[in-house]
């Protein structure tokens, strides 16, 4: 990677400041993967200067590869150069929305089969942009700014997810497909933001994904009360209504 900075010093300050931000923030497969209004947000940069940004690093190559990207859904993804299960994987910029990853043969092997952890480690990577979508959306709205993220808030929605989704086996109590669950465990986060008014006190302002992370049984207990007191509110009111009612004047 040493060359590759070397590569973006030719540009200003802010090409090596993305750059080394995306880098440090790549999984272990290389992969580095945000809805791209994060990135906007936390450099104060346009999409056109995002674009010229990543255009410029996706222009240098080692060793006949070069840095890729994809941009798809609002997600940008970059993966660098690496070699998986003997494939070297390329990636390309997707401006159709249509995700594309080329992939040169290196050693064959046609027994191999993904293992049911890489199963799932793709299940969470199609659910965890979904989920952080629908908490940018909600930071958008509320604060008029994008979500701030790093490794830790990243770690707290993983964790979230894992919450959320024992709530919905304990609630459902059957076996669900993946598509269900992952629907129920959306379902159940966009509630959670959409009804964050009902929060109150200290909590309420606790928006960070890392305090909503430790919050959370108490943010749903005072969603279960608020809804309980909505609910006793309104048969109350009816029940006062009934009461003024003089039965003798109804023919």
């Amino acid at each position: 990677m040493k060359h590759f900075f070397k590569y973006l010093l030719q540009k200003p300050p802010i090409y090596l400041h993305v750059w080394a931000y995306i880098y440090a923030n790549t999984n272990d497969e290389g992969v580095f993967r945000t809805p791209y209004a994060f990135v906007l947000s936390r450099f104060k940069i346009t999409r056109s200067t995002l674009q010229r940004i990543v255009e410029f690093g996706a222009g240098w190559a080692e060793n006949g590869q070069k840095v890729g990207r994809e941009w798809a859904d609002k997600e940008l993804t970059i993966i660098f150069p690496t070699q998986v299960v003997g494939r070297k994987v390329g990636r390309k910029w997707a401006e159709s929305g249509t995700k594309k990853v080329v992939e040169t043969q290196v050693e064959p092997n046609a027994d191999y089969q993904p293992s049911t952890e890489t199963r799932e480690k793709a299940s969470s990577d199609k659910l965890y942009p979904k989920m952080i979508k629908v908490y940018n959306d909600f930071c958008v709205k509320r604060i008029g700014v994008g979500a701030k993220m790093d490794g830790l808030q990243g770690k707290c929605m993983k964790s979230i997810i894992a919450y959320l989704a024992s709530q919905v086996k304990i609630k459902r109590g059957e076996e669900m497909s993946e598509p269900e669950m992952n629907e129920s465990i959306i379902s159940a986060w966009e509630y959670i933001l959409s009804k964050w008014d009902m929060v109150k006190g200290f909590y309420a302002e606790q928006i960070k994904l890392s305090q909503i992370n430790a919050n959370l049984p108490n943010i749903l207990m005072q969603l279960k009360t608020s809804k309980t007191n909505n609910r006793d509110a309104k048969f109350s009111n009816i029940q006062n209504e009934i009461g003024n009612v003089d039965f003798d004047q109804i023919e």
